[in-house]
């Protein structure tokens, strides 16, 4: 189900005058319980030693979310970090450093470095990334660049500068003057404009969807259109229906319907998750996404 339909039927269901926002946050809060309970997906990358002997994490991982380590051929428990020699400690932007001592490392761990140097030279984590918040984005007069027309009279790209928020996937709606169009990102690119000495972004969507747009240089209104889903399928995405519901009645002090529509959030919740425990005792469903290399 789109987390914009599970906001309309909890619409119909309670009258109500609480904003978009609050109810995204709502299936927000849904979304993350889901996901560290349940629904995990975790990832993995490959991480090198940078010149001060310490392995930057990457933005979405910090300690607490790390499962375990893989150093040269060994897998390293979470709470065995420590044992093996690594810490953490946060820089001064905030981000994460992962840090090898081996001093404190068990003596075997002190040899196999000795005998490949090489291969203490990368590590490889794997973790648990928290829910990212539904992204809700308006840009008003944003400078884009509409590239000219190809020889069929078509075009598939456009750029922006470096704080591009749109990702691959994203829905965007453009609008420039009276001319409003729909695009569908397929890819986000990086790229680097030698005669400015700027970082700008490509964005390529389905082609043709911007040919009304002029050439150019233009200052457009841009959103991104909601089209996110809910982590379960039905029937238990109806937990999202129930948790909006339920907070709709409990700011609006109507305790007995609230405890009603709780209640079935909370049967729901214990039903998905004696689902999923189901297929882990089956197979395991540990699912590695986004493999990087930095």
């Amino acid at each position: 189900m789109l987390i914009n339909e599970a906001i309309r039927r909890a619409d119909s269901l309670v009258d109500n005058e609480y904003s978009i926002e609050e109810k995204y946050h709502w299936c927000d809060i849904v979304s993350s319980e889901l996901k560290s309970l349940y629904a995990r997906k975790y990832k993995r990358v490959r991480l090198f030693r940078w010149s001060d002997g310490k392995f930057l994490l990457p933005q979405d991982c910090m300690f607490e979310y790390i499962e375990k380590l893989i150093f040269m051929g060994h897998e390293i428990e979470k709470q065995d970090m420590r044992s093996f020699g690594f810490v953490t400690e946060q820089s001064g932007s905030g981000r994460t450093h992962l840090v090898y001592a081996p001093e404190s490392a068990q003596t075997f761990v002190s040899q196999l470095e000795a005998a490949s140097p090489s291969a203490a030279e990368m590590i490889e984590v794997v973790y648990l990334p928290p829910h990212r918040p539904i992204r809700r984005i308006f840009l008003n007069a944003e400078p884009i660049i509409v590239p000219q027309k190809d020889s069929t009279g078509k075009r598939s790209t456009l750029r922006m500068g470096t704080d591009c928020p749109f990702l691959e996937g994203d829905t965007v709606d453009v609008t420039s003057g009276d001319t409003k169009v729909t695009l569908h990102i397929l890819s986000r690119k990086a790229d680097f404009n030698d005669m400015e000495l700027t970082m700008y972004y490509t964005l390529e969507y389905a082609e043709g969807e911007a040919d009304e747009l002029p050439s150019g240089e233009l200052k457009a209104d841009m959103c991104r259109i909601i089209t996110d889903e809910t982590v379960c399928a039905p029937p238990y995405d109806e937990l999202y229906v129930d948790y909006i519901c339920a907070q709709i009645c409990f700011f609006q002090r109507k305790y007995d319907v609230y405890q009603q529509f709780i209640s079935r959030y909370n049967e729901r919740m214990r039903e998905y998750g004696n689902l999923m425990k189901e297929f882990e005792a089956e197979n395991d469903r540990t699912t590695f996404v986004n493999w990087w290399e930095l």
